[in-house]
């Protein structure tokens, strides 16, 4: 009988068996994973009033009611991550 090559399983290698063959692939499913994960832990509430409006950056307002976080950050970030990454 044949001996079989090792399979090497990198990052790459497996990614593209599961259908992310290119990098904005892999960005666009890393960004979908991270919003679901935001999500999961109530992330995007610290981003929203009490009414449903937006609040404002504090890097950009003097709002009392801004805040350090954007609740696209994390998505976003998650994805020029793994978009520069890969």
């Amino acid at each position: 009988m044949a001996e079989q090559p090792p399979v090497n399983l990198d990052y790459k290698t497996m990614c593209v068996g599961l259908g992310c063959r290119t990098p904005a692939r892999r960005a666009l499913v890393a960004a979908g994973v991270a919003t679901v994960v935001g999500l999961a832990i109530k992330q995007p509430s610290v981003s929203f009033t009490k009414e449903g409006d937006i609040r404002p950056l504090k890097a950009t307002s003097d709002d009392p009611e801004a805040t350090n976080a954007h609740f696209l950050m994390l998505p976003l970030g998650v994805a020029i991550i793994i978009g520069l990454v890969s």
